[in-house]
């Protein structure tokens, strides 16, 4: 989709460059992503024409001013709405790198520095949203009531609103909630990324890491850790580094299917059936291992 006239002309009126350049490039499934050459300065776009576009582009950049604390975040300039409707946020452009053995090192120190900031409870105490799931705020000083109340539910409620399970997912959610409390360990509250897939970490030109797309939160850091594995996962120099800087406890691979369900719920929340299959196969591997 072409980014409107309205928001082109309210771009060049912010950039001060009448005649800036707009150009439509790949940027994942929700947002619509484009590089804007305004002045000599190439910027990065997104827009989303959404009713919650502002909502979700706020919550990024509360979660990338977090993560800049720590790691290499992307150089944010604005985002606003439209009466029109649609949002957009507007970053600097970084031209693209090699995911060297190096790049994938430095990832690995910066995932354990996130991890070894601590907050007061899990969860937040501010909504959020995981791809276009909202997330409401909720707080609490356990870990095993936020995952099932605060990560798992909210997700698993849209999913029922949607008639997205059928019978036999919707028998095995039943068998495996009350399993979870007793499967996944406490511990401290854990600054996450939250969405932690391989798209969501870009290489840039002088081969490093940039952490975009956070939907933060606090948490178990295994949560993390999972997401990272289930799409493919990262190269073993990111996980022998990050082991190096931050030792995990014993067994956490053992825990790894449960928090896989967070992610894959969230895909059949946003996309239906095409992650349906998957879902139902973690949840047969929990059950058939606790």
């Amino acid at each position: 989709m072409p980014l409107p006239p309205y928001v082109i002309s309210h771009l060049a009126s912010v950039l001060n460059d009448h005649n800036l350049s707009v150009q439509q490039t790949a940027g994942g499934d929700i947002h619509e992503s484009f590089i804007l050459h305004a002045n000599g300065t190439d910027y990065f776009l997104k827009f989303n024409s959404g009713p919650e576009a502002y909502a979700m582009f706020d919550a990024e950049v509360n979660g990338l001013n977090t993560l800049s604390t720590v790691v290499t975040t992307p150089e944010y300039h604005r985002h606003e709405s439209f009466e029109e409707g649609g949002a957009y946020l507007l970053l600097t452009y970084y031209p693209p790198g090699k995911q060297t053995d190096s790049y994938w090192h430095q990832a690995g120190t910066d995932l354990a520095r996130i991890h070894q900031i601590e907050g007061g409870y899990h969860g937040s105490p501010e909504q959020g949203f995981l791809g276009t799931v909202r997330l409401p705020a909720f707080q609490h000083a356990s870990w095993n009531v936020t995952y099932l109340d605060g990560y798992l539910q909210p997700l698993i409620e849209v999913i029922l609103q949607k008639d997205q399970f059928d019978s036999r997912a919707l028998e095995r959610w039943q068998n495996v909630r009350p399993r979870i409390p007793f499967l996944i360990e406490e511990g401290k509250p854990r600054l996450l990324h939250g969405d932690l897939w391989s798209g969501n970490l870009y290489c840039t030109e002088p081969e490093s890491p940039l952490w975009i797309d956070p939907s933060m939160r606090y948490g178990n850091r295994e949560i993390d850790l999972a997401m990272t594995t289930l799409f493919g996962g990262f190269p073993s120099s990111f996980y022998e580094r990050y082991h190096e800087v931050f030792p995990m406890n014993p067994g956490w691979e053992a825990r790894e299917a449960i928090y896989h369900l967070y992610p894959l719920f969230a895909h059949v929340a946003m996309f239906g059936l095409a992650y349906l299959d998957q879902a139902v196969q973690t949840m047969d591997k929990i059950i058939a291992h606790s």
